[in-house]
């Protein structure tokens, strides 16, 4: 599974404008604001940081013992035409102390309107227990209109952000990107986990979104595009049947990375567009907007399998001598 990183401190590896320079040295996130360190989160909830005593090649460049571990996207280099995948959550949406405005396609989801002013909490962790049951998520980001900023009053309704990016499989996350620094065209053997990524992602999916709606709020989630089309590849969800529905208590923004545009020996291409590809509007279950049910058309059909295959499919890859033979006692 071969890979290379395609973006790294918020630039490709091979662009050599002021600003590509001078965010690889400084370790610099253009998301998070003018001057602002990368901040890249690893497995664990940490913050990622790269060892430069491991890494003798990167003495001479960073003149201190640890660098964030700035990876933004990866080249998946397995298939045909290879494609990047975002890694950091902070590529595809941030929010926090230095952002000023909210874009349209989010507030207008939930119902707000422009010159709205909102309240904004990140890494919001709720646990609950009722009847021996247990609510235990983090939400990414939580918003409230604001009512009155001085003192500062909120309207009681919580407005969702979550943004799912793309797991890793393979290890040598490190070296791809130390790669990057050092011979952009070295390759690891780092990959995309689809299967981990759908997992982890409708783990939350549905839970949150319901959690939303029954405050009163809607939660909106970002993802890539390449995400996207493995979950319309992958599970029941139909794209083409999706019924799209204004009043649903989901919005997907589905973002694609377009990399045909740069050219980096071009002094005015820097970086990679980050672009609205398309916006889905539902419910998690259809029934809440018809009282009906209709598959493929809502999104809890991404927890149903893509199809069913023919029985005989299974009734031949268990034509063999079994294991053992059991008893029901």
């Amino acid at each position: 599974m071969p890979a290379k990183a395609a973006e790294i401190y918020t630039y490709p590896p091979d662009a050599q404008t002021e600003n590509a320079v001078s965010a690889r040295m400084s370790c610099l996130c253009r998301f998070r604001g003018p001057g602002q360190e990368c901040s890249q989160i690893e497995h664990r909830g940490n913050r990622a940081f790269v060892r430069i005593a491991d890494h003798p090649n990167l003495i001479q460049s960073y003149g201190r013992e640890r660098i964030p571990l700035g990876l933004c996207s990866i080249w998946d280099l397995q298939r045909g035409n290879p494609e990047p995948w975002v890694v950091c959550p902070h590529r595809l949406f941030y929010a926090g102390p230095s952002t000023s405005t909210l874009e349209n396609a989010i507030y207008q989801a939930w119902g707000l309107t422009r010159g709205d002013r909102v309240a904004l909490w990140k890494e919001v962790k709720l646990i609950s227990t009722a009847r021996n049951k247990r609510f235990d998520f983090t939400f990414d980001y939580v918003f409230r209109k604001v009512v009155k900023e001085n003192p500062l009053e909120c309207e009681d309704v919580p407005y969702l952000v979550e943004v799912m990016t793309a797991s890793t499989t393979g290890g040598g996350v490190e070296n791809t990107f130390v790669n990057a620094l050092t011979n952009a065209a070295a390759t690891t053997g780092t990959g995309i986990n689809r299967r981990q990524v759908l997992a982890r992602m409708m783990s939350q999916f549905i839970a949150k979104a319901q959690a939303a709606f029954e405050w009163g709020g809607k939660a909106v989630w970002i993802v890539q595009d390449l995400l996207w089309r493995y979950v319309d590849r992958s599970t029941g969800f139909n794209r083409d049947d999706f019924y799209d529905d204004p009043r649903g208590n989901i919005v997907v923004l589905v973002r694609q990375l377009e990399t045909s545009g740069y050219e980096p020996t071009k002094p005015q291409s820097e970086s990679y567009a980050l672009k609205l590809q398309t916006i889905l509007r539902g419910w998690d279950r259809f029934e809440k907007s018809r009282g009906e049910t209709y598959e493929g058309r809502d999104f809890v059909s991404m927890l149903n399998a893509p199809f069913t295959p023919d029985k005989k499919t299974i009734l031949r890859l268990t034509n063999k001598p079994p294991v053992s033979i059991l008893t029901c006692a």
